[in-house]
């Protein structure tokens, strides 16, 4: 019977990548379809569709027993396969993404379970003609084991590798750029990324997986390169990076081969032959016939409509409570031993957590439904609204992870929570959270039509108290006493067009009209949510005693200094350093040296290139920027020249300075292949100091111009706000003696030219400019 309507049922927002997605690009080539969201099931139509097909997204949901015909898509077998098999039992057509994963299903009574690998889309997994930058490209979570041992030691031979998030477009140009994109497997699985990865036009270098059916679709040498162990990577790489035209041309044929045969199309296209082709022999019960179901259940599970429990704190669906959030779990440290979840749900995210390490999961859950799931999961579940539950509910210095999932937006007093949270956190614990932005164009639009409207789910979920921006969620955080160490996305609806249009520093969807944006902004209103990880900053020293109350009462409440430890600690890796910056987190000094101040400190004439000089010889300004250099104390850092750049002053500067090598990193850490992402941090709430367009002016030639720069410190200590300075060499003397004199510090950052987009409205350096050799410099030590 032929196949014409289909009704598609997903759930997208936690992750808009998913499978999911890409099937229904797919199947509105093929037929007429509806999507559906997991939660909204109960009122699909039972009659209109010729097909109901659930494809996986990570969520464990019942469906109606009345879907007739079901089809269930598995795609994480290899993470999940009890899940996996709850869902192949509520279906009639059954397909799993893994060989593997559909001959386990059939042996455990699924007997039609039909291998249906993962594809491409070749719309938005594209080609695209530009430089190759990158010897090595991976995109993808950074699981702890194989993976992120085996990324550490191609890091290590490869410098220029790329290693990071990145979504639709933004991933297939990261793809395109790069000379091998390298794949490791989580399981034994083909996943998503050997086939994005080839459809990219870039070799493709992956674990051998020929016994799981990777040699059926694709041929070793031909389409493809494969290893086996860890030696075998580095040589197959050093091998390839080596022989461009051979490279090159395994790269084509592996794209022409997943183009013919192994798109989202071509999927969609079986799986409905396949379904058409059972069709024809088989009847499907009508819904009355359904009291009893006969229909098979996993092992060791109870009858769904006998076991539910009646709701007992909340109407929405149980499903509400069951994701395993992937996305958290990839934060999650793989040294971690006790985990705190808060808002844990039924426990999917703990149950993973367990099963990739050996980890203590505690949970909090309000809901008793979700929490009777969850003790069958994890070590312990406390039942209780977290904000009623007691500051000593656990001891101090307990746990190496807090997760809040979707929580802090719940709660009447955020920030109070998370205070109570910080000391349940060991000194160097993590807290993860995930937060829904309402600044997305979806919430926005509906303002502005006069609509405020409360869901079951979603940016509006009708149990939420708290609003947040990326803005606000930073300082609920910093005045929680939390300094946020990264910001990671889910992108939302209207993120791929706005990607695929290039970023435009505008929005223009419906009544929302905003132009001249800062692209950092103009994102925000097409990110879903938010996923933060941040670390407890804790007083741990007394309030200096020989301190005059004047100058306590002037800069602030000195009871609780930030302790002596200080949040950066560099390894002279050039991504990785700049990761640890925080403008808004605990306070830091952070200070530049390169060519030009090495000449000022050693006497030498010179003509900086920001329109000042130096003639030469000694001078009071080359006497205090040498004590900059010399000066050590904890939480002030110092950027001094590579060997990129100048190696023979990085040494000279190595025998100068006084800091430990722990905090010593790149001069140049903001600028050439960073500089795309120093664009992107949130710098709104901040003073600046520069020779134009600043809130603080200093002259540009500041050698030749008499200006007091202590009294500019003086003026400097006042401010209750992070600090930036672009100043030349007076950068180093101007926070070398802000830091010296500051009772209640602010951090204060010499950024250089990497602000003057802001400062002065145009680009002014080569590295500013996407493409150029410096602004794809990958900077050495």
């Amino acid at each position: 019977m032929p196949l014409h309507r289909v009704a598609l049922i997903f759930d997208s927002r936690p992750r808009p990548e998913t499978t999911g997605t890409y099937c229904l690009r797919a199947l509105r080539q093929l037929a007429e379809v509806q999507h559906f969201l997991p939660s909204a099931a109960p009122a699909i139509p039972r009659t209109g569709f010729d097909l109901y097909l659930r494809i996986d997204d990570g969520l464990d949901c019942v469906l109606p027993p009345d879907l007739h015909p079901l089809a269930w898509w598995a795609i994480d077998t290899h993470l999940d396969f009890d899940r996996c098999l709850r869902q192949a039992a509520q279906a009639d057509h059954v397909f799993a993404a893994q060989r593997d994963g559909a001959e386990q299903l059939r042996q455990r009574g699924i007997a039609d379970a039909t291998w249906l690998p993962l594809a491409c889309d070749p719309e938005v997994h594209c080609k695209h003609d530009i430089p190759k930058t990158h010897d090595l490209a991976f995109v993808g979570h950074i699981f702890p084991g194989p993976r992120a041992d085996l990324l550490a030691l191609l890091q290590q031979h490869f410098p220029n590798t790329f290693v990071g998030q990145r979504y639709f477009e933004d991933m297939a140009r990261t793809y395109s750029k790069a000379r091998i994109v390298f794949n490791r497997s989580v399981g034994n699985d083909v996943n998503m990324r050997v086939f994005e990865a080839l459809a990219s036009g870039s070799l493709l270098l992956t674990n051998d997986l020929r016994g799981n059916g990777q040699a059926e679709l694709f041929r070793e040498g031909v389409h493809l390169a494969t290893y086996r162990e860890a030696e075998e990577v580095v040589d197959k790489t050093k091998f390839y990076l080596a022989r461009e035209e051979l490279r090159e041309r395994i790269a084509a044929a592996g794209r022409a081969a997943v183009l013919a045969a192994h798109t989202y199309r071509h999927r969609m296209k079986a799986l409905i032959g396949a379904v058409e082709k059972i069709n024809g022999c088989r009847s499907y019960p009508l819904s009355s016939e359904l009291t009893g179901s006969p229909r098979m259940t996993a092992p060791g599970e109870a009858d769904r409509s006998a076991a539910a429990p009646p709701p007992v704190n909340d109407p929405r669906d149980l499903e509400y409570f069951g994701c395993a959030r992937p996305e958290l779990l990839s934060l999650i440290p793989g040294t971690a031993r006790k985990v705190l979840d808060v808002g844990c749900g039924t426990g999917r995210l703990g149950e993973t957590l367990k099963a990739r390490q050996a980890a203590e999961v505690v949970g909090i859950e309000y809901d008793e439904r979700a929490a009777d799931s969850a003790r069958r999961r994890l070590d312990r579940v406390v039942v209780s609204d977290v904000e009623a539950l007691a500051a000593d509910g656990f001891p101090a210095d307990t746990f190496d992870v807090v997760v809040c999932g979707d929580v802090l937006e719940h709660l009447r007093e955020p920030g109070q929570f998370l205070r109570r949270v910080r000391d349940w956190l060991q000194p160097e614990g993590q807290l993860i959270a995930s937060i829904p932005n309402v600044r997305h164009h979806s919430v926005v639009n509906a303002l502005l039509a006069g609509n405020w409207t409360y869901e079951t789910a979603g940016l509006l979920d009708r149990t939420h108290l708290r609003f947040f921006t990326r803005r606000t969620i930073g300082d609920l955080f910093h005045l929680a006493g939390f300094a946020v160490r990264s910001w990671s996305i889910v992108p939302g609806p209207g993120y791929p067009e706005w990607q695929q249009q290039g970023r435009p520093a505008a929005v223009h969807i419906g009544r929302l009209q905003v132009s001249g944006l800062a692209p950092e902004d103009a994102e925000e209103f097409f990110v879903y949510q938010y996923l933060v990880t941040a670390a407890p900053v804790r007083p741990s020293l007394p309030a200096p005693v020989n301190c005059p109350p004047s100058t306590l009462r002037q800069h602030g409440n000195p009871e609780s200094p930030p302790p002596s430890r200080g949040p950066l600690r560099f390894t002279q890796d050039f991504i990785r350093d700049f990761e640890q910056f925080d403008f808004h987190g605990r306070p830091f000094a952070f200070t530049r040296f390169a060519d030009g101040e090495r000449a000022l400190c050693m006497g030498q004439p010179i003509n900086g290139c920001d329109g000042w000089t130096f003639p030469g010889g000694d001078s009071r300004l080359a006497d205090q920027l040498n004590e900059a250099l010399r000066f050590a104390a904890p939480d002030y850092y110092l950027g001094i020249s590579d060997s990129c750049c100048d190696r023979a002053a990085r040494d000279w500067y190595l025998q100068q300075i006084r800091v430990p090598l722990d905090q010593i990193t790149f001069a140049n850490i903001f600028v050439n292949w960073n500089y795309r992402r120093f664009r992107q941090l949130d710098l709104r709430r901040t003073v600046l100091v520069a020779s134009q367009g600043g809130d603080f002016t200093v002259p540009a030639d500041i050698l030749a111009t008499p200006f007091d720069l202590d009294a500019l410190v003086d003026r400097l200590l006042t401010v209750d706000r992070p600090i930036l300075v672009s100043a030349g060499p007076a950068a180093e003397i101007i926070i070398h003696k802000y830091w010296q004199r500051a009772v209640r510090k602010q951090t204060i950052v010499d950024v250089g030219s990497a602000v003057d987009e802001r400062c002065k409205g145009y680009r002014t350096r080569p590295y500013q400019q996407p493409g150029t050799r410096t602004g794809e410099l990958i900077c050495r030590w």
